[in-house]
């Protein structure tokens, strides 16, 4: 629907993969709330740059990655929303600690 916004995702630049950061953190500040549902919106479908919204040059793109599917989309703030208000599955590791990504599949860095 949007795949101009998930590209520009993809293509922000990419951390080392050994970066730790905490899954579902798209703002990284730490904690996962619903803000960070409201932070991958904006980047999907409002063009904001996860850049500017991280405050990190480059971004960290599998942060905002909730359900780990190697995508950012609609998805994965639904995915965040139902874990923090309907007693949804956690978001897969590395969460609720910030450690590095296990996936080694994906074309997601940070």
């Amino acid at each position: 629907m949007f795949p101009y916004a998930v590209f520009s995702l993809l293509l922000l630049g990419q951390w080392d993969s050994g970066n730790p950061f905490i899954r579902g953190d798209a703002n990284m500040d730490g904690k996962v709330n619903v803000v960070d549902a409201i932070a991958t919106i904006r980047a999907l479908y409002q063009g904001e740059n996860l850049e500017d919204i991280q405050g990190r040059h480059p971004a960290c793109n599998d942060a905002p990655d909730a359900n780990d599917d190697g995508r950012v989309n609609f998805v994965d703030p639904i995915f965040l929303l139902q874990f923090l208000f309907l007693r949804g599955s956690p978001p897969p590791p590395p969460f609720p600690q910030r450690d590095r990504d296990p996936t080694t599949t994906d074309q997601l860095g940070c």
